[in-house]
Parts: C-alpha cells; sequence; structure tokens
C-alpha cells in the first residue's frame, strides 16, 4: 500500500476542528465549576482553580483554530496571528462578564471576636436591598467555610445575604478551638452577626442564624445575646441538654452493665467534676476488658495529681456550663420565629426526646415555632443511597421544599411560596 499523505490544507481543517471542539469543551468545563462553586479561589482552591486552567487552555486552544483557519484562507502568518490575538481578547472580555455575573456578590471580611480574628465570607444579593441576612453556625467539627458552600448558596439565591466563617483556629481565622466554650462559640456568630448587619445592602432588623448540630445550640444563644434576632433556624440541633446528647452518642450498653455503669460515672464527672482519684483508679482496672476501647473510654488518662492542676484550666472550666446547657430554656427566652429540622435516623442527637421537649415547651405554649420530621433522614438530611457524582448534596424528599417555604413566610414574606 501506497504512504497515505495528508495536505497542509487538511492538517489546518483537523488543527482547527480539534481547537474549536476542544476549546469549547475547556470553556464549558471552567464555566461550570465557576457556576458549581461560585468562590473566590482562597474559599475553594482546587474547583476554582481548575475552572480557571480550564477557561485558559479553552482561550488558548480557541485562538489556535482561529489562527489555522485564517491560514487556510490564505492569509499571511502575521496578520493570522494578529486576528487570533483579537479573537483571544473578545473571548476574555466576554468570558469575563459571564465570571463577573452571579445572583450575588463576594466580599472577603476579617471579624474580631474574643481574642481571634475570622476568617469570614459575605454573600449580598445584587440589588439596593436592604436585604435580610443570615448567619451559618458550625456543628462540632473544626469546619470551615467551605463546608457550608451549598447552604450559602442556597440562600443567597433567594435574597438573603450570608456570611460564613471559618471556626476559630482553623482555616485562616485564629484564635484557640480547644479552649473556646459555648461563650466564645456564640461570641463568635454574634461578631459575625454584627458585621452582616453593618453592610450597607443588608437590614440589621432582618438577619437571623441558621446552625448545623451544636450550631443549632450556639445559633439560639447568639441570637439571645443580639437581642433582635429575626429568625433561628436549627438543622439536627439537640433538644436535649448537650451532655444528654454525648450519652445519647455514645450509649453502646445498657446502664446495667459494667461498662455501662462507668460510662455513666466518667459523664457524672463531666457534669459535677467530682470524685476523680475514684474514676481514675476504676477507669485504670477496666483497661484491659474488652469492652473499654469499643465504649468509647479514653485511651489516655490523666493522673489525679494532673487532673487537679489543670481543672481550673480554659478546657476543664468551660466543660461542666457545656453538658448541663439546655439549648430549650434560651428558645423560650426568643421571640422570633424558630424552624427545626430532624431526620428520624439521627444517630447524634436523640429525636424522639427531642421533638417531646420542643412540642410540650414551645410549639403547645403557641410560640412561633415549626418543626419538620423526615422518617428515612439522617443527622445530615442527606439521602447517601441518591448521592451522584457530582458537587451538589442530594437531600432526602421535601427538606428543601420545606425550608424554601419556610423562608418564604418567615424572612421573605412572600407568603405561602
Amino acid at each position: 500500500m501506497g504512504e497515505i499523505r495528508i495536505s497542509r490544507h487538511t492538517k489546518l481543517w483537523l488543527l482547527a476542528a480539534t481547537g474549536w471542539l476542544a476549546g469549547a469543551g475547556l470553556v464549558i468545563t471552567g464555566v461550570t465549576s465557576h457556576l458549581a462553586y461560585p468562590f473566590p479561589i482562597p474559599y475553594n482552591l482546587d474547583l476554582r482553580l481548575i475552572g480557571a486552567l480550564a477557561c485558559t487552555g479553552g482561550l488558548l486552544t480557541l485562538a489556535l483554530a482561529v489562527w489555522a483557519v485564517q491560514l487556510i484562507a490564505g492569509h499571511s502568518r502575521i496578520r493570522s496571528f494578529a486576528i487570533s490575538v483579537l479573537v483571544l481578547g473578545l473571548q476574555a472580555c466576554l468570558l469575563s462578564l459571564a465570571w463577573l455575573y452571579r445572583d450575588y456578590s463576594i466580599h472577603d471580611e476579617i471579624v474580631p471576636s474574643r481574642g481571634a480574628d475570622l476568617a469570614a465570607t459575605l454573600l449580598v444579593p445584587h440589588g439596593p436591598g436592604p436585604h435580610p441576612g443570615v448567619v451559618l453556625v458550625h456543628g462540632t467539627s473544626p469546619d470551615l467555610r467551605r463546608s457550608y458552600i451549598f447552604y450559602a448558596d442556597f440562600f443567597a439565591r433567594r435574597g438573603i445575604a450570608v456570611i460564613s466563617y471559618d471556626k476559630r483556629g482553623k482555616g485562616a481565622s485564629t484564635g484557640e478551638l480547644e479552649f473556646a466554650g459555648l461563650s466564645e462559640l456564640s461570641a463568635d456568630a454574634g461578631a459575625c452577626y454584627a458585621r452582616l448587619g453593618a453592610h450597607p445592602r443588608v437590614d440589621p432588623g432582618r438577619i437571623g442564624f441558621w446552625g448545623y448540630s451544636q450550631g443549632g445550640a450556639v445559633g439560639p444563644l447568639a441570637a439571645l445575646d443580639a437581642g433582635n434576632a429575626a429568625f433561628v433556624i436549627s438543622l439536627s440541633g439537640p433538644g436535649t441538654t448537650l451532655g444528654e446528647q454525648m450519652m445519647h452518642v455514645h450509649n453502646k450498653v445498657p446502664a446495667t452493665q459494667p461498662a455501662g455503669k462507668l460510662r455513666d460515672r466518667v459523664w457524672q464527672y463531666w457534669h459535677d467534676r467530682q470524685g476523680y482519684p475514684g474514676l481514675y483508679a476504676d477507669l485504670q482496672s477496666a483497661r484491659d476488658e474488652a469492652w473499654y476501647s469499643t465504649c468509647g473510654f479514653p485511651p489516655k488518662l490523666l493522673s489525679p495529681e494532673d487532673e487537679l492542676a489543670l481543672s481550673e484550666g480554659l478546657p476543664f472550666r468551660w466543660m461542666g456550663p457545656y453538658m448541663n446547657h439546655d439549648p430549650i430554656n434560651i428558645f423560650t427566652q426568643l421571640d422570633c420565629p424558630v424552624a427545626f429540622f430532624f431526620g428520624e435516623l439521627d444517630s447524634i442527637v436523640p429525636v424522639a426526646e427531642s421533638l417531646r421537649r420542643i412540642n410540650s415547651r414551645l410549639v403547645d405554649t403557641g410560640r412561633d415555632v415549626a418543626v419538620f420530621t423526615y422518617p428515612d433522614a439522617n443527622h445530615s438530611l442527606i439521602n447517601y443511597t441518591k448521592l451522584d457524582r457530582s458537587w451538589q448534596p442530594v437531600y432526602v424528599d421535601g427538606y428543601l421544599d420545606d425550608l424554601n417555604a419556610w423562608l418564604n413566610r418567615k424572612v421573605l414574606n412572600h407568603g405561602p411560596g
């Protein structure tokens, strides 16, 4: 067989076609990454960087395709190069306009709070406003702003300004999380509340708190300190004391068994800080038991002497008030609308007991409280049986619709929604 030769003209057409297809694909990939994660690169480095690189590569590839077409048309290389650069500039301008278009603007802020500087991001809807606002309050984990990207975007696209922050001592925030009790955590949320209210396009009288898990206890505390919070939303926040909630998590064995009796003594110690020498001796003697590690007992123990020396330190000082804190006591002091969201399969929060107390102490007393429960939902209300490969979590059926309708009624004043 003879050698197959491809003419220069055909090569240029192949180059042009490949450039148009590859360039368009890269730009679409970049813009999609931008729309999925509409935050500055420091907020979500990986996908934003991928999107920026994809768009840059796509524009260069498209310009190369234009250059090839110009050569096919018989233009000189200098003219072809000049036209390609012009097209590249026009493409970059159009992409910049698309890149800048969002339903909201984004601002990074540093918010001082009780010996810490909180790295925060504000999302403010377009338009003169003034807009309502919401503070996103973390769960127990050392979360960053990026953990709440979905909710930040969810609220902002509905016309609600958002402030989300790295937890103190984590990410770009300073401070010590290990030494932070409820007072410090609520002060952090309160500082962000004040900063959001100072924005010229935000209505300071229409700002509320959204809290997840532990944030469902911190949020109302910050709302009470703020004095005029507009609403509170609790997602899987406990309706029991925090100590009872923690007991629920670690309640692996009945209290009648040796492990259960020892576990109850540990939690009682955290409540009243009494009787450590005897507890230490019993924990030491139980360390070789098969159930010791599986029931959540500490692998390392402080000696009675070290415990006494540290008992006045900050980590110990806040534990008692934390364990005895009852969020429902705080909710009874609030006059704003409140919404609770629970998954009945939640293994972190005692849902049944939480619902009983919420209904008896809040709902049945005529307060503006809404309670939503979902039978097939877990702590996060994410349906893990329907997870796809996209960025967006798949929440249980009805949850986002209920949240959106409640926001329309209580925050946006849009009626039933």
